[in-house]
């Protein structure tokens, strides 16, 4: 009988598995490596990326590592990167997904679904254009990569409206199609406006909200010849704690687990 009971994955390029296949291709593709910097961005390695590496990258990624231990199929999207409205929309609409090895066609009406709703950063949504000028200079002092001080100083007011919107159409549209939804939060822009919504990350004895602290000390690095590559999302061991974390929480409070 075929499995009608699915776990939805919806983020960005942590959800998608970025750079996990990396650490292969010093026997595959070493050609490539010593072609990337050592900080290496999707766009500098993307068009190397072939079918073999994202099997690797699914089969790793802690989205897998649930689906299978809840027994359910894993559904993602198939291309890499999005941001939080447009994820929204895949919600909303029949959008071509990943449904365990295969592309379909998948709507989350009327279907026995959880949805872990994956957070990226707010600062993707060009968060520049909401300052005054002095309001420019000020925050351009931060570093925007790592941009959480400066949006809590200037944009928490605006960072609530926008969670607020995501929110009250997740909680709309899960209630109408009769499904459970839950948050990862990457960066702890979020958590604080519905704890009770965010998944637990734990990491030995510790515990938070926001899952980026794991990248200080698990971010995938590919040692190479003389150098290291570094690609900044979660390595392999980084993808189980996650992974175990998600489980602990669902096995908790999940109608759909047994919580």
């Amino acid at each position: 009988m075929e499995n009608k009971k699915y776990i939805a994955f919806i983020g960005d390029s942590f959800t998608w598995g970025q750079g996990l296949y990396l650490p292969y291709w010093v026997d595959t593709k070493p050609e490539v490596l010593r072609t990337l910097p050592i900080g290496v961005q999707w766009i500098e390695h993307q068009q190397f990326v072939d079918s073999n590496d994202l099997k690797i990258k699914d089969e790793l990624s802690f989205t897998s590592i649930v689906a299978k231990e809840l027994g359910r199929k894993c559904v993602k999207k198939i291309h890499n990167g999005g941001d939080n409205l447009a994820n929204l929309n895949i919600i909303k609409t029949i959008d071509r997904l990943k449904v365990g090895d295969i592309e379909i066609d998948f709507s989350f009406k009327d279907n026995d679904v959880i949805l872990i709703f994956q957070l990226t950063h707010f600062g993707r949504n060009h968060i520049i254009e909401y300052m005054t000028e002095s309001e420019k200079e000020d925050v351009l002092k931060y570093n925007m990569v790592d941009s959480t001080e400066a949006i809590n100083k200037y944009f928490k007011d605006k960072v609530r409206q926008y969670f607020e919107h995501i929110d009250t159409t997740l909680e709309t549209i899960t209630k109408e199609y009769g499904i459970e939804y839950w948050y990862l939060d990457w960066d702890g822009e979020y958590w604080e406006f519905r704890p009770d919504k965010f998944i637990d990350i734990r990491v030995g004895k510790n515990k938070g909200k926001y899952f980026s602290p794991l990248t200080h000390n698990m971010a995938i690095e590919v040692k190479f010849e003389d150098r290291i590559i570094r690609d900044g999302h979660l390595n392999e061991e980084g993808n189980k704690i996650l992974a175990e974390s998600i489980l602990e929480w669902l096995r908790e409070h999940s109608r759909g687990v047994g919580g």
